[in-house]
């Protein structure tokens, strides 16, 4: 049963929801094997996470070679995109 006091002291807020997906990576874990595979996500995600932090954003968790993670500012979650972007392009 829903309480009356909680419909009256709802607002609705926005927020910004960002995936990350790593290109070819089950071709990668197909040819390399599951070590490596591995170690290519960990690298991916050690290079992605704090880029994530620093634009004020959590990482709410990883599903295989993707990470969720949430922000209260959408623009936050636009700047982590772009450092995210130019921090892969470099590690190439």
């Amino acid at each position: 049963m829903k309480s009356e006091n909680a419909t009256n002291n709802s607002r609705a807020t926005t927020i910004a929801i960002l995936f990350t997906d790593i290109v070819g990576s089950t071709r990668f874990f197909a040819k390399h094997g599951d070590n490596d595979g591995l170690s290519m996500i960990q690298q991916h995600n050690r290079a992605l996470f704090p880029l994530i932090e620093k634009a004020d954003g959590r990482v709410i968790k990883t599903i295989g070679d993707s990470i969720f993670a949430v922000f209260d500012n959408p623009a936050d979650a636009l700047c982590a995109a772009f450092a995210m972007q130019k921090k892969m392009e470099e590690e190439r």
